[in-house]
């Protein structure tokens, strides 16, 4: 962009967010611009279409490559391949299907019973 200038980023990515916060010096007067304005922009380096995005709380720890999947009133373990991580969500290359039930693994016990509290 004309008449922006960078001048800094911050050395790491906000792990909640998953952001990177960028300075930059504005050289000329832009009149959409504003004094302390703060925008956000999303950078895309690589594009996927119909892919499965699970968080990454529904991996087992430990366990990084399985999931516990509800289907028919029953619940499986079920390993998965991962494409990649991106911030606190990873792209699943196998092992579910569109509309599959994911289940927290803190909300199964040790013989994979569903732990429901009122």
């Amino acid at each position: 962009m004309e008449g922006v200038k960078y001048l800094k980023s911050l050395p790491y990515v906000d792990e909640d967010s998953g952001t990177i916060s960028i300075k930059v010096e504005i050289d000329k007067q832009l009149d959409y611009l504003k004094q302390d304005l703060s925008v956000i922009n999303e950078i895309i380096i690589e594009k996927f279409s119909k892919v499965i995005v699970i968080g990454k709380e529904y991996l087992i720890p430990n366990e990084k490559n399985r999931v516990i999947r509800y289907r028919d009133g029953e619940v499986a373990y079920i390993d998965i391949k991962i494409n990649k991580e991106i911030g606190g969500k990873v792209i699943v290359d196998s092992g579910l299907s569109e509309g599959d039930i994911l289940i927290l693994p803190e909300k199964v016990d040790g013989k994979g019973k569903i732990i429901i509290k009122n």
